[in-house]
């Protein structure tokens, strides 16, 4: 009797993660609002086809991108990645993105909220932007990622940033907001970094990545499935014991 149990498991193993590599749910989403932020309009709304990013001195721009998670069943425990495509011989030393955080309440004064859209937000609207710098931001945002260059990426080049943990930027009406900003400049004109928006004519806007948990309906199919595998199992076992 124990002479089968070992090959048992290990086909009830395979079949587990077989079921579980279906059932696993990968999802991808473009921002629902993507705009500009200019220090030197700070009052001037920026609804363009290319989101920029600079920091000289009052020729600064900083890009706000937000994702609408709603009816996704992300998991907010699992890693995402954000993506956004480059378009511009363009560039500056360092791009930077970082995450408005999770429980981000607006100040007021004029300060958006995470419902922010990208016909309103403006340089001095913009949630957890630090209006007097060109490059930083408030403490409600947190660094995901960096990326140095000393040339030009080829335009079309996708420019991606892992995010470690989905639910720490997950907001309670289901929004995602991303702040790309760049640091170090000495020439106003050439030292930025171009991005397609979500209505570029060429390229794909910014995109997210995320983990679904699956639904209900998945797995009790693996446990059927595994289940009905076990039950072969088992009688093809007591057939041959009964020989």
């Amino acid at each position: 009797m124990m002479r089968h149990t070992k090959p048992l498991v290990t086909i009830l193993a395979v079949a587990l993660i077989a079921t579980l590599g279906g059932v696993a749910q990968a999802e991808m989403i473009t921002a629902e609002d993507d705009a500009i932020a200019d220090k030197m309009h700070p009052n001037t709304v920026y609804d363009s086809t290319s989101t920029t990013v600079r920091d000289h001195g009052s020729w600064a721009y900083k890009s706000w991108i937000k994702f609408d998670l709603s009816g996704q069943n992300a998991d907010a425990d699992e890693s995402a990645t954000f993506r956004v495509v480059y378009t511009s011989t363009k560039y500056a030393p360092t791009l930077r993105a970082s995450g408005l955080d999770a429980g981000f309440t607006s100040p007021g004064g004029g300060v958006l909220g995470t419902d922010w859209s990208e016909t309103e937000l403006t340089w001095n609207s913009a949630p957890a932007n630090n209006t007097t710098s060109g490059s930083l931001l408030r403490s409600e945002a947190t660094l995901i990622g960096s990326k140095s260059y000393t040339s030009a990426p080829t335009i079309g080049t996708e420019v991606e940033f892992e995010i470690s943990k989905l639910g720490d930027y997950l907001q309670s009406d289901n929004t995602v907001t991303i702040i790309m900003t760049s640091v170090g400049s000495v020439d106003a004109t050439n030292d930025r970094f171009n991005f397609a928006a979500r209505d570029h004519a060429t390229y794909d806007g910014p995109e997210l990545d995320f983990a679904q948990i699956p639904e209900p309906g998945s797995i009790c199919l693996l446990l059927s499935g595994v289940a009905a595998i076990a039950a072969t199992c088992w009688f093809r076992r007591r057939r041959r014991s009964v020989k």
